[in-house]
């Protein structure tokens, strides 16, 4: 049985919103070519999507009265998009993502999901 991951990616914000059309419409051809490739290579991409800016996000924390708009930390880069990957070979994928990465300043985060009995 395959793995499933979460490719969490980060990003400076304030680039993407500057973006010309034509550096977005690069961005995204980048993001087609890494799921051309993620098929080719044996990977299936079971989900994902690109996020509203972190400003538009609701923060809760667990017991607390209060809820908070916006980022919660104050830094440049900021959860922008997520895919889901299941495959047999988290190095490969690795490297496709690592490829995906290769124009931008921000990271990538890839991490095991848990399936629910697994967290029982």
């Amino acid at each position: 049985m395959s793995t499933e991951y979460i490719i969490l990616l980060h990003d400076n914000e304030l680039d993407w919103q500057e973006a010309t059309a034509g550096q977005r419409a690069e961005t995204y051809g980048r993001h087609t070519e890494f799921s051309r490739r993620c098929a080719e290579d044996g990977h299936r991409v079971t989900g994902g999507a690109e996020l509203q800016p972190s400003t538009t996000a609701t923060i809760l924390r667990g017991g607390s009265v209060g809820i908070t708009d916006g980022p919660y930390t104050e830094t440049v880069e900021q959860l922008g998009g997520f895919y889901l990957v299941e495959t047999d070979n988290r190095g490969t994928l690795a490297k496709l993502v690592n490829e995906l990465l290769a124009d931008t300043a921000g990271p990538a985060e890839i991490r095991a999901t848990m399936r629910p009995s697994e967290g029982s």
